[in-house]
């Protein structure tokens, strides 16, 4: 099996991402009237992304992480409020997913 981001060695020192393997999760939406799984990518920045999947893939959903460390010692300031299923159940219908700021 092929590892999505192979260990790191640095000056002997070995450093394993085994924890930000892909893995794929399922969540009941009401919205969209079925369960809806959701694909999750790890990568390097600060943000997420979700988007339907492509027709032939297994999931419906693509979850792209790209980071969980927050740089600062102030949390970030977050714009709008949307729970995560209702997120999901919106991206699979196509629905807008803006929030009141």
């Amino acid at each position: 099996m092929t590892v999505y981001l192979p260990p790191l060695t640095i000056g002997g020192q070995v450093y394993d991402f085994a924890h930000l393997e892909p893995f794929t999760f399922t969540v009941q939406s009401d919205l969209a009237g079925r369960d809806l799984g959701v694909h999750v990518t790890f990568s390097s920045h600060m943000f997420f992304e979700i988007r339907r999947a492509a027709k032939d893939k297994p999931q419906d959903l693509n979850l792209v992480v790209e980071s969980a460390y927050h740089q600062t010692d102030k949390p970030p300031r977050l714009l709008g409020r949307m729970g995560f299923i209702l997120l999901c159940g919106k991206i699979h219908m196509r629905q807008p997913t803006s929030t009141k700021r």
